[in-house]
């Protein structure tokens, strides 16, 4: 059961600075 939560919180945080990265990269 650990492991899938821990899958689950990266996939959340991959998801949070992708955008992030992508506005930097924009501008």
């Amino acid at each position: 059961m650990g492991d899938r939560r821990s899958i689950k919180l990266q996939s959340w945080r991959t998801d949070g600075p992708s955008p992030v990265d992508r506005s930097l990269s924009d501008k």
